[in-house]
């Protein structure tokens, strides 16, 4: 049993190591479906100054209206999944392709993309 534990502690240690790297390494995006100046704009705005602050790195706040959304939405699914684009969108956005029976940002991915 205590052996066990022991290599369990070697093991948590080595973890610990790994998962030490920093991030952010470079400035976050956050992508927004509203024009500038309205509601979806400065709410993250706002999130986005705060998180500067506490991350140390620049949050550049990117307006992409038009399309009912889908604009905004389909850069947000196309953007990398590495932790550094963020999406602020409505919920009517995220469900304009539901009537008919597909997911509206996977019908945007695959019609920008053939």
């Amino acid at each position: 049993m205590k052996k066990s534990i022991c290599i369990t502690a070697t093991f948590l240690m080595l973890a610990a190591g790994a998962g030490a790297q920093t991030y952010p390494t470079r400035p976050i995006r956050f992508i927004t479906v509203s024009a500038p100046g309205t509601v979806g704009d400065i709410i993250p705005r706002v999130v986005g100054q705060e998180l500067a602050a506490r991350l140390k790195q620049p949050v550049v706040v990117e307006n992409r209206p038009g399309g009912s959304g889908l604009v905004g939405a389909t850069a947000g699914a196309h953007s990398a999944p590495d932790g550094y684009n963020l999406l602020l969108s409505t919920s009517g956005t995220m469900i304009v392709g539901r009537g008919r029976g597909e997911d509206s940002i996977e019908a945007c991915r695959q019609k920008t993309n053939p």
